[in-house]
């Protein structure tokens, strides 16, 4: 019988802890998405869009948001939401993004409409459990060159609203990473346009 190095002492140590039977997620995904020899990174630049809110926890109009409607401005550009119509602050953030859709996802976002049924495709996003990100956030993917880093200065190729957050716990309830269930929005501004000179 062949000797396994999977089960060997120097990696049991590595991937399980001295004292542990099982392995270490935040290890494994530490790796899956940073990468650790042999093993390549599989994660992605984006941007994390965190919604402001205000102290009852509902999100901050933006000032384009028109008193009577309620709408924000749709025909002219906004300089400070995006057509948004509510406040918020990008960071950057590493995904791992899985497409999928709603049928083998369960992600529920098959909609009953008239005259039939609708199925939105879901895209899956994996992030660090230390994200502090809620389900009125969104992720706004990147433009990327051919090795994968984002292009300066950046540019957005697709927001993706949350439908749905699970934390996934494993070791005693320790969070281990989020597994975020998206569709992708339509919206009018990616990006701040660009006027050429007459």
């Amino acid at each position: 019988m062949g000797k396994n190095d999977f089960y060997s002492s120097s990696s049991l140590s590595s991937v399980y802890g001295t004292s542990q039977t099982e392995p270490n997620m935040r290890v494994e995904f530490e790796r899956t998405m940073d990468g650790h020899y042999p093993e390549i990174a599989k994660s992605q630049p984006a941007l994390l869009r965190k919604m402001r809110l205000d102290g009852n926890g509902q999100k901050t109009k933006c000032s384009c948001v028109d008193n009577f409607y309620s709408e924000p401005e749709k025909d002219r550009f906004c300089p400070i939401c995006f057509g948004e119509g509510y406040l918020w602050d990008e960071t950057a953030l590493k995904i791992y993004r899985v497409l999928g859709n709603s049928d083998t996802d369960n992600a529920l976002l098959n909609f009953a409409k008239e005259p039939g049924l609708i199925n939105i495709p879901v895209v899956i996003f994996y992030v660090w459990y230390s994200t502090a990100i809620t389900e009125a956030d969104k992720i706004a993917t990147l433009s990327l060159d051919t090795s994968g880093s984002a292009i300066v200065p950046n540019k957005r190729t697709g927001i993706y609203r949350i439908e749905k957050s699970w934390d996934y716990r494993s070791d005693n309830g320790k969070l281990e990473y989020f597994k975020l269930f998206t569709r992708q929005e339509s919206v009018k501004w990616l990006n701040s346009p660009s006027y050429s000179e007459a």
